[in-house]
C-alpha cells in the first residue's frame, strides 16, 4: 500500500503548496532517483508503493500503462526522466544555465549507457534476436531490455541454455565491454567535476543518477559483473561518495534499508 516519506519526516501538505504523489513499486528501480531528489530538496511527497497485483488492477489508469507516475495536485506526469527533471528543478538540482543543464542531461544518459551496453552485448552474444531499438529510445526505456537479459523468453526470445551460458556472456562483458565504457565516462567527468559534483560544483540530478548507478553495480545488480568494477575510476567514485555523504541521501538510504 501507499507509504508517505521525506527522508524520515512526515508528509503534511498545506493548502498553499502543491501536493506530490509518486507512484511506483516497493523497489528502487526507476523511482529511486526521484525519491532522493525529493529528499535532498526537502520537498514533502507521498511515496505510494504498489504491489504487483495492485499495479495490475490499476495499470489502465496510468499514462502509457506504466509507472512511475507523479501526481501533481492530482494531475499525472509520466516517464521517469521527465519526472526526475521536473523534481530536480523544484529541488534546486537542475541548473538554470542552459549549457550546464545540457551537461546534466548528458550525464543522466551516460550511466544508463553503461547498463544498456551490457544489455545489448548480452543479447548479441546470446544467439537470438537482438533488441533493435535505437540508443535514444533505449535510454528512455531502460528496464524493458534489462528484463530481456534476465528472462529473454518473456520477450519472445530463446531462453539461456543454462546459467553457465548467461554467466559466460556476462564475463566477456565484464572484461571486454564495461571497462572502455567506464573509462570514457571517467574522462568526461574529470573535465567538469568540481567539489565532488559533476556539473557546476554543486549537486544536481546527474550526481544522484551517478550515485544510484554505482550503487547498483556495487550491490551486484547484474550477476556476473564485478561489484568493484567502478572502483578503478576515481572521479566516478568521488561523486558516488560525495552524494552518499549528503545528510538527506544518507537518511533516506538508512530509513529504507531492507530489514
Amino acid at each position: 500500500q501507499g507509504q508517505v516519506h521525506l527522508g524520515i519526516r512526515k508528509y503534511q501538505p498545506t493548502s498553499d503548496m502543491p501536493s506530490y504523489e509518486l507512484i511506483y513499486f516497493g523497489i528502487a528501480g526507476r523511482a529511486i532517483n526521484t525519491r532522493l531528489a525529493f529528499s535532498v530538496g526537502k520537498i514533502e511527497f507521498k511515496d505510494t508503493r504498489l504491489t504487483f497485483p495492485e499495479f495490475g488492477k490499476k495499470k489502465a489508469e496510468f499514462p502509457y500503462g506504466q509507472v512511475p507516475v507523479l501526481l501533481v495536485d492530482g494531475k499525472p506526469l509520466a516517464q521517469s526522466a521527465g519526472i526526475l527533471r521536473f523534481v530536480g528543478k523544484l529541488a534546486g538540482l537542475y541548473p538554470s544555465d542552459p549549457f550546464e543543464a545540457a551537461k546534466v542531461d548528458e550525464y543522466i544518459c551516460e550511466p544508463i549507457i553503461i547498463l544498456f551496453t551490457i544489455i545489448h552485448a548480452s543479447l548479441a552474444e546470446h544467439s537470438c534476436l537482438v533488441y533493435s531499438r535505437n540508443a535514444a529510445d533505449a535510454l528512455e526505456d531502460l528496464f524493458a531490455p534489462v528484463g530481456m537479459t534476465f528472462a529473454p523468453e518473456k520477450w519472445g526470445l530463446a531462453k539461456w541454455a543454462d546459467e553457465k551460458e548467461k554467466l559466460a556472456c556476462r564475463k566477456k562483458i565484464n572484461e571486454d565491454i564495461m571497462p572502455p565504457v567506464l573509462a570514457k565516462i571517467e574522462k568526461n567527468l574529470k573535465e567538469t567535476t568540481k567539489n565532488g559534483y559533476s556539473v557546476g560544483g554543486k549537486m544536481s540530478i546527474a550526481d544522484i543518477n551517478i550515485y544510484t548507478m554505482v550503487s547498483s553495480l556495487k550491490k551486484g545488480f547484474l550477476d556476473g559483473i564485478d561489484k568493484t568494477i567502478a572502483d578503478k575510476y576515481p572521479t566516478l567514485i568521488s561523486i558516488f561518495e560525495t552524494v552518499g555523504k549528503n545528510e538527506q541521501v544518507a537518511a533516506w538510504i538508512e530509513a529504507h534499508k531492507k530489514k
